[in-house]
């Protein structure tokens, strides 16, 4: 019963006082951005679209164009719009490049486009939103003449909100019932999109307080583009449509009746909805990654207590580097003296490189030994298991510290990685890595530099076959079996006869669970201040019947893009249907 007790410590409940000292870390995590606030003391949501302007790249039979001037979110990711007109071109492939510079360094962000004879199309390239300023290149058969142009965005404001229009201005404003502001203290800044301009992958939208679907319905989208947006909803974001949920449940899967939170975002279906209901909703990555104040290497390291990932190897060693030193110090003073009289002052010629030398392979070959080889990292998420449609809506965040760089890693389709959200605040060095985004993502080197702590935040919106299934009794305490591809330390289920629970659960093992009177609450420990509003209510809300949560001491479903990882502290908790 002992053992009991301290291993459903994972999913107990915490006092009140601990939740008042969480509580207070999340609002000193909790970013800048409010309404402003008018005279009356009422929020007001004045909206004002913001400008972009086409910028001409590539010409010959192929002509290419950029949205250029555009404003980009507080965190995530924007797209890069560029319009291919191949109407007298060949068929080709076309290569396109944008390099970004500034404070962060230079970055590439790279995608290849396949165009038929003749065609025109819209293709998105996203970059993450604190890119202000590059040179975008295109390069192909069709492309005679330039071939590349420099262009630049600008950031909406941090006491803003960003909304993605996919319509047109005139649709906007029938939506909103009101028009746009010309006073330049708008609290909302509106970038409109056409239809045919929507992105088709989720990074794109990611970042976005909400997308508005004003121009047209989920049916005239394609496939893909719905895919999208439906993932951006149930991973933390806000979608807003022109239209009923009758019929909408496929495209739709999360879609419940009684609550406008889709996975850990928002599904709103406006007709005659308000203002505030459109422009109030400030969407937020699930989890956040926060990258510490000052500069990024471990001898800078200094993260607030209350917000750490536990990651020891990434701290300093400053007292045995202090040692070592001490040790250099006495050989090369007291100790040069005793060789200068025993073997005369040339043999310091000999002894005083030699101890030097001895010194620095010290402190090469204990770092080698402390910090090996491998990527460090500790990693904390969730999953909301969708088992009715065998599908993961992941999030998590990752402290990684690496002595040499590990290379690229690859993500799969409706995986992606999120740089911190604070950087601009702790006016830092902006934290991000080369991106290219042929068959998912693959991020390069700079992904995890070398002798550097950093995080970033992961979103997964993916197919699984990770499930648990419970297998009636008899009448007595159901068995569970499971399956989700990592070891439980604790799992609780609610069936129709009560609440029954279950530890120390192998991947395969199948047991015998115990029954409990009342429900415990989840305790989510240290990573309860980086999770968003939406998160904690979607992970914290008491058990359906027929729905379980279960915690591992591991990653569990976060994507790790293939990476070798030397793992501390990592926890991740599952939350859904189980299958009988």
């Amino acid at each position: 019963m002992v053992e009991l007790a301290l291993l459903a410590a994972l999913v107990a409940g915490q006092t009140d006082a601990a939740d008042e000292v969480d509580d207070v870390e999340a609002a000193e995590l909790a970013p800048i951005a409010s309404p402003r606030e008018d005279p009356t003391g009422a929020n007001s949501y004045d909206y004002a679209f913001a400008n972009t302007h086409l910028t001409p790249v590539g010409d010959g039979p192929t002509k290419v164009t950029v949205t250029d001037r555009f404003a980009t979110p507080n965190y995530g990711y924007f797209p890069l719009v560029v319009h291919v007109d191949n109407t007298l071109g060949p068929r080709q492939t076309l290569k396109l490049t944008f390099s970004s510079t500034g404070s962060g360094g230079s970055h590439q962000f790279t995608r290849s486009v396949e165009v038929g004879q003749g065609e025109r199309r819209v293709v998105s390239l996203p970059v993450p939103s604190h890119v202000r300023y590059g040179a975008f290149r295109v390069r192909g058969p069709g492309i005679s003449d330039r071939g590349e142009a420099h262009i630049s965005f600008t950031q909406v404001n941090l006491h803003q909100r960003a909304v993605l229009n996919l319509g047109t201005a005139e649709t906007f404003q029938a939506t909103t019932g009101s028009k746009p502001s010309f006073s330049g203290s708008a609290t909302v800044q509106v970038v409109t999109l056409g239809i045919d301009e929507a992105p088709s992958e989720t990074a794109s939208y990611v970042g976005w307080d909400t997308v508005v679907l004003s121009g047209a319905k989920v049916e005239q989208l394609s496939d893909a583009q719905r895919r999208a947006l439906e993932a951006y909803a149930a991973l933390g974001g806000h979608l807003v449509l022109m239209q009923g949920a009758r019929g909408l449940a496929s495209s739709f899967p999360l879609l419940a009746s009684d609550s406008p939170q889709y996975g850990v975002g928002r599904l709103t279906f406006c007709q005659g909805c308000s203002e505030a209901q459109l422009l109030a909703h400030e969407a937020r990555v699930p989890v956040r990654a926060i990258e510490p104040k000052g500069r990024r290497n471990r001898y800078a390291y200094e993260p607030e207590p209350a917000n750490e990932l536990k990651l020891p190897v990434a701290t300093a060693p400053i007292g045995r580097f202090v040692l070592i030193i001490a040790l250099f110090t006495l050989a090369i003073g007291p100790g040069s003296l005793w060789v200068a009289r025993k073997k005369g002052p040339a043999a310091l010629l000999v002894t005083i490189p030699g101890t030097a030398a001895i010194t620095c392979a010290l402190i090469v070959g204990y770092s080698a030994l402390r910090d090996g080889f491998t990527v460090h990292s500790t990693v904390q998420g969730f999953t909301l298991l969708d088992a009715a449609n065998h599908r993961a809506i992941t999030a998590g965040v990752g402290a990684f510290y690496a002595n040499l760089a590990p290379g690229s890693a690859r993500f799969g389709n409706g995986e992606l990685v999120v740089a911190p959200t604070t950087t601009r605040e702790y006016g830092g060095v902006e934290q991000t890595a080369s991106i290219n985004w042929d068959e998912g993502l693959k991020v390069g080197a700079d992904f995890i530099p070398s002798r550097s702590y950093l995080e970033w935040s992961f979103l997964s919106s993916a197919p699984t076959r990770a499930r648990v299934v419970v297998k009636a009794s008899g009448g007595g305490a159901p068995r569970v079996q499971n399956a989700l591809g990592s070891d439980l330390d604790y799992l609780q289920l609610r069936t129709s006869q009560g609440v029954f629970s279950v530890t120390s659960l192998k991947d395969g093992e199948e047991k015998a669970a115990t029954e409990q009177k009342v429900e415990a609450p989840v305790q989510l420990v240290s990573l309860k201040p980086r999770l968003s509003a939406e998160a904690r209510a979607a992970l914290t809300a008491p058990l359906r019947v027929n729905e379980f949560i279960a915690a591992m001491s591991t990653p569990g479903l976060v994507p790790m893009g293939g990476l070798s990882l030397e793992l501390s502290d990592s926890r991740h908790l599952v939350r859904g249907g189980f299958e009988r």
